[in-house]
């Protein structure tokens, strides 16, 4: 038997049990959007990380230190650790915010800190409208 099939399938099988468990939480658009706040912390960091890490790290960084040397490998420490700093500094301050005025998205949130219909219908387009981004990641995946 072929190794990926399997491995493939058994991804598959935790993805959909997750994904109903997922499905029994969810009562509203807010359990929706943010979870109703009840995740662990490390299961936020593992999202957060799988979020982080695109195409462009396992595909564009390798390839520059393929190119250019492994000088290039320090890359990431510039990326993530400002990123964690940055992170750490304004989260708990966002969602204090985030939490008296009631936003789900980072447009909701623009939208209600400024109080701009505009604000956040534009920031909502520009969240919505990364098609060319979306797309370089499929790519990226079937590179993989």
């Amino acid at each position: 038997m072929n190794y990926g099939i399997l491995y493939f399938l058994i991804y598959m099988v935790i993805v959909a049990w997750l994904a109903y468990k997922g499905h029994k939480k969810t009562v509203d658009l807010k359990s929706f959007a943010i979870g109703s706040g009840d995740q662990s912390p490390l299961i936020v960091a593992i999202t957060f990380a799988a979020t982080f890490c695109s195409a462009g790290t396992f595909l564009g960084l390798t390839g520059q230190a393929y190119g250019i040397g492994s000088t290039v490998l320090w890359f990431p420490m510039g990326q993530w650790f400002p990123a964690m700093i940055g992170l750490a500094v304004m989260a708990k301050g966002y969602r204090m915010i985030s939490g008296k005025m009631n936003s789900l998205s980072m447009a909701d949130w623009i939208g209600d800190r400024y109080d701009s219909k505009f604000l956040r219908v534009f920031i909502a387009l520009v969240t919505l409208l990364n098609i060319t981004y979306v797309g370089a990641q499929f790519v990226g995946v079937g590179v993989v």
